[in-house]
């Protein structure tokens, strides 16, 4: 229980210091499809995909691959 504590707590650290765009996408991709947001912000996938490739090496930086 402590240990999923302090996961939720060091990947809301992570989310928190991320710039907006990325932080933005963060909170969706937990409810969403790639495909979806990319479609409703108007943009291609393969585009979106680029932006999630930085999203996830923050958190690979961040000690957190694992839970990618």
């Amino acid at each position: 229980e402590d240990d999923l504590a302090q996961l939720a707590s060091d990947l809301a650290e992570v989310v928190a210091e991320v710039l907006p765009e990325l932080r933005d996408l963060a909170e969706r991709l937990k409810t969403e499809s790639i495909s979806a947001i990319a479609r409703d912000v108007g943009v291609p996938r393969t585009t979106l995909n680029d932006t999630v490739r930085r999203l996830r090496q923050r958190f690979e930086q961040a000690g957190l691959r694992d839970y990618l």
